[in-house]
């Protein structure tokens, strides 16, 4: 079972950002960042701004940083996909992102191609 703390910090690390880095991206303090990732009781969880900022930026929902869902793009089910397709999809746009941050490609350009790949597997060609 993952906890807010430790997604925060794992979408943080992965995009190899110091909490420094993060802090300023969010307009938090350093401290702020380490509470978030500490979590139980010393830790804590962002306002809610700040929380919609984190998720924006990390280009994921609240739900998948709050650990209410897995998905952390709160995917569509595609209409004709079975559930073994469905997961080969959602792990192959985990791995774009890998890929384009490996690469220093902007967020913006990854959420572009992220929803183009959405849209051809939700949009029918033939209707």
């Amino acid at each position: 079972m993952h906890s807010f703390a430790k997604r925060f910090a794992q979408l943080r690390e992965k995009r190899g950002w110091t909490q420094d880095e993060l802090a300023e991206k969010l307009g938090v303090s350093r401290v702020s960042i380490s509470k978030y990732e500490t979590g139980g009781d010393k830790g804590g969880t962002p306002k809610y701004d700040t929380l919609v900022r984190a998720a924006d930026l990390f280009n994921v929902t609240t739900d998948y940083l709050l650990c209410r869902s897995d998905s952390p793009h709160g995917e569509q089910q595609i209409k004709g996909l079975s559930d073994e397709d469905q997961k080969k999809y959602i792990k192959i746009i985990l791995e774009v992102e890998e890929l384009f941050r490996a690469n220093g490609i902007s967020e913006e350009k990854l959420r572009n191609v992220e929803g183009y790949m959405r849209y051809t597997l939700l949009h029918d060609p033939n209707q």
